[in-house]
């Protein structure tokens, strides 16, 4: 689950870079705005990514990756993979 959240901060800061450059200087309010929004979103993508490390530092089969797998099992199956 923090992958997705990981993943889905990597979107929003993509987003948020799109929007910037299309605000560019035409709208300086806006702009200033959403690099606020995206200083936020950054700094969410850092702190997931430092839990994500922690928690792979741990002992063996505590990987946030195991997601409590026991049986040796992928966590988050590929799509379509069996």
């Amino acid at each position: 689950m923090i992958c997705e959240d990981l993943v889905a901060e990597r979107i929003g800061i993509d987003f948020y870079g799109e929007m910037i450059r299309y605000f560019g200087n035409d709208d300086p309010t806006s702009r200033r705005l959403i690099e606020e929004i995206l200083a936020q979103e950054e700094g969410h993508a850092e702190d997931l990514e430092a839990l994500i490390v922690t928690l792979d530092a741990g002992p063996p089969g505590t990987h946030a990756r195991d997601a409590n797998r026991t049986d040796g099992s992928e966590a988050y199956p590929r799509e379509g993979v069996t």
